[in-house]
């Protein structure tokens, strides 16, 4: 179990927020991505940034349920290895099976907020590298 850092306020200038129940790193996950699927319809974007092991998890469990997978490459870690990976078609773990189908897009950080914003939306960046 992870240490318990007490209450935290809310930050301000934020209109809304989303609390979840869970005591580790990651619990909230299935929440997450249920609103996701809610708000964003049956393929709503996932941003994959930086990230480490609970990303991957969650981008295992995004790409599951079907998810269109966003990997910003330039942003660290787990973006950096699936994106390289993504690339040259394998990622080394489960979702190999569905590269082919449901490739994520690859953004790098070069490309700059109209690419990104485009891939979210899930159209074709104009300034994409491949």
């Amino acid at each position: 179990m992870m240490q318990r850092w007490g209450s935290m306020p809310l930050a301000r200038g934020h209109h809304s927020f989303v609390l979840t129940s869970g005591e580790d790193w990651g619990d909230e996950s299935p929440f997450l991505h249920a609103l996701a699927r809610r708000l964003g319809g049956p393929r709503p974007p996932v941003l994959l940034v930086n990230g480490g092991e609970i990303a991957m998890a969650e981008v295992d469990r995004a790409r599951a349920s079907g998810s269109h997978l966003v990997v910003l490459a330039g942003s660290g870690r787990a973006a950096d290895a699936l994106a390289a990976a993504a690339r040259i078609g394998t990622t080394g773990r489960q979702a190999d099976r569905e590269m082919s189908e449901n490739a994520p897009t690859v953004i790098d950080l070069d490309d700059g907020v109209e690419a990104l914003v485009e891939a979210l939306r899930g159209t074709e960046p104009t300034a994409m590298h491949s």
